[in-house]
């Protein structure tokens, strides 16, 4: 629909704009639902969250010695289906979730695939806050182990 630059109501008569604001807000509610229904999944009782990575056995090594995350290295194992497979277990003290958030990350839907249909949501960090993560686990905030499962 095109609406002309002078027009002022949608044929509704609702405002132009209004539909949009309107749209943003329910979009806006449905992504702080997605956020309080993951984390309610994850949330301690002492405010940290304990998440779950899987990755190859080769990075899943990498890691639980203190491997940063990088960039290079999470697209080149993107697409790696290859086993063995290993688990590791996050922890994230409040304070590295909260960090995070404010660099981006968030909870979402896992995503799909041709063969893979999980349920769930994963926590995203994006490469934007690949050095907030670093930081938070140098310090402590983050720590990580083998899942225990």
């Amino acid at each position: 629909m095109v609406i002309p630059a002078n027009t002022t109501h949608h044929a509704d008569g609702t405002p132009v704009g209004e539909i949009c604001l309107q749209q943003h807000q329910e979009n806006k509610k449905a992504f702080q639902a997605t956020q309080a229904a993951a984390l309610s999944q994850v949330r301690n009782s002492d405010g940290g969250i304990f998440l779950y990575h899987g990755t190859n056995l080769e990075s899943a090594i990498a890691l639980l010695n203190g491997a940063p995350l990088e960039i290079g290295k999470a697209l080149e194992l993107r697409h790696d289906l290859g086993d063995p497979g290993a688990v590791l277990a996050y922890y994230l003290r409040n304070s590295a979730f909260t960090s995070l958030m404010s660099k981006g990350s968030h909870f979402r839907q896992i995503p799909s695939a041709q063969t893979f249909r999980p349920t769930g949501y994963e926590f995203y960090v994006p490469p934007t806050a690949f050095n907030q993560f670093n930081a938070s686990r140098a310090s402590g905030d983050i720590r990580v182990a083998p899942a225990d499962y």
